[in-house]
């Protein structure tokens, strides 16, 4: 997510600022052939607070426009350029870069065929140890998880210093974990 925030001493400055700034953002997006992959994420005006020092108290202190702008991309090489070029327009941060597989479902689905058969023969080596077999199946479920089936990365920057030194952010996409949780009950078959 790309941040904008925009402080001013009226909500109209304050939202004002922050559509100039978007609009930026939006038109350096488009430049850079992203214009389809860019959706406003949340918008909000609200009084600002700021920290007190005296009575350690929020005070408000004006207003502020806050905006996320939502990136998805399929290059993993553009994400630092993109990166750079919202926070050289104004932008004031970015959240929560994450990376997901576009194989994730059918990934997942082959881990589940694992987990299911990793399952069964745990249950009948268990069933063997307490002197019985495994008997026929009573119930089987997935478990809940992540509905991306994706471990998040983090990056969390501010302001543009990066870009005006001539430094590219540099995103390295991090390990993504495809998993499947199985409920599974058999009957226990005891010996004679």
């Amino acid at each position: 997510m790309i941040n904008i925030i925009a402080k001013a001493d009226a909500a109209a400055a304050a939202a004002a600022e922050n559509a100039r700034i978007q609009q930026a953002v939006m038109d350096t997006l488009r430049v850079l052939g992203l214009g389809n992959a860019a959706s406003t994420a949340s918008y909000s005006v609200g009084q600002n607070f700021e920290p007190d020092p005296v009575n350690r108290m929020p005070r408000p202190t004006g207003y502020a426009a806050r905006a996320s702008i939502r990136v998805r991309l399929t290059d993993i090489a553009v994400v630092g350029r993109i990166i750079d070029a919202a926070l050289a327009r104004g932008a004031t941060g970015v959240d929560g870069v994450y990376f997901e597989s576009s194989q994730a479902e059918t990934l997942r689905r082959a881990a589940m065929a694992d987990a299911a058969a990793a399952a069964h023969a745990d249950a009948e080596v268990l069933a063997r140890a307490l002197g019985g077999s495994l008997g026929s199946l009573i119930s089987a479920s997935t478990g809940v998880g992540d509905p991306r089936g994706a471990e998040w990365f983090i990056q969390r920057t501010s302001g543009g210093e990066a870009m005006l030194r001539g430094a590219p952010t540099a995103i390295a996409p991090s390990e993504i974990v495809i998993g499947a949780n199985l409920i599974v009950r058999w009957r226990f078959i005891p010996s004679k």
